[in-house]
Parts: structure tokens; sequence; C-alpha cells
């Protein structure tokens, strides 16, 4: 889900390009700019949303278990893998050890 709603949002900003009227830039040069520019923005928002992800599934450990600190153990090791670095399960156990 996530590709394919990347992807379409690629594809818009990949025709906004090509419909700017910059008369110093190929349209190969638009397009590389483009590309760039969203994979930065994919970047941070990814990071962004799994460190949220983290924060709130900490949280919610912590107010179950109505404890401060707890011992965690997952199976889920291949989140900052399949994200931009921080994870989501792994998001969590980042957050419980910051806390």
């Amino acid at each position: 889900v996530n590709l394919s709603n990347a992807l379409g949002e690629l594809d818009t900003k990949l025709k906004l390009a090509m419909l700017l009227q910059d008369t110093g830039a190929t349209p190969k040069d638009k397009l590389l700019k483009a590309v760039k520019d969203y994979s930065e923005f994919m970047l941070e928002r990814d990071v962004n949303d799994n460190k949220a992800i983290g924060k709130y599934g900490a949280e919610a450990i912590l107010k179950e278990t109505g404890k401060s600190k707890v011992n965690l153990v997952t199976i889920c090791n291949t989140g900052s893998l399949a994200t931009a670095g921080y994870g989501t399960a792994l998001g969590i156990a980042r957050r419980l050890q910051e806390m």
C-alpha cells in the first residue's frame, strides 16, 4: 500500500515538474530534481511516522503495564531494513530505551 501510494505521489510530482516553465532546466534536470526532492521528503516522512509509532507504542505498553520500565522481546528485527532506518516494532523498543 505504501509503495503504491508513493508511486502515485511521485508520478504527480514528475508531471508537475514537467509543467514548470523554467527555461534554464532541461527535462532531465527537472525530473531528477523532482525525484531527489520527493525522495528526501519520503525519508523525512518515514522517519517521523516510525518515531510516532514508536512513541505511541511505548506509551501504550507503559500505560498497560503500569510500569515506568519494562523488558521487551520482539521477533521483528527487520524494521530498520524495511523502513528508513528507525523501524516500527523496533521503533517501539528504541523509544522504550530512550524513556
